[in-house]
């Protein structure tokens, strides 16, 4: 709810998504961004012109973005530093910890080279 508030009810509201964005917002959806192309190919055909679609599944878009282009795109829309610290705090120190047959081990997980960032 925190970074509703941040995100949403502040900085997007001076800073909004492109008004072709359907992820991420309110009232909008894939198949809200899905009946928009349709509506984008029935009207060519009615107007005897062309529509060319071209779709693209990039696999595993959302798990490999790089935290530098997460922030950039932070700092961008103007989301408060607050939240960027968390951001970045929340990628920097996170824990990973395995109990199997009575064996404890807990490890930092680390960045790689290429996703180092500063603020």
């Amino acid at each position: 709810m925190l970074y509703y508030f941040i995100v949403v009810e502040s900085a997007l509201i001076q800073n909004p998504l492109s008004c072709d964005q359907h992820a991420f917002r309110r009232g909008y959806s894939t198949d809200s961004r899905l009946s928009t192309m349709v509506e984008y190919a029935e009207s060519a055909i009615i107007q005897n012109k062309f529509a060319l679609g071209v779709f693209l599944d990039i696999q595993g878009a959302f798990d490999n973005v790089s935290v530098d282009t997460v922030i950039v795109g932070m700092k961008n829309k103007k989301i408060p530093e607050v939240f960027i610290n968390w951001y970045c705090s929340y990628h920097k120190y996170r824990t990973v910890t395995v109990n199997h047959e009575g064996v404890k081990v807990k490890r930092f997980l680390t960045l790689a080279p290429s996703m180092e960032y500063s603020l």
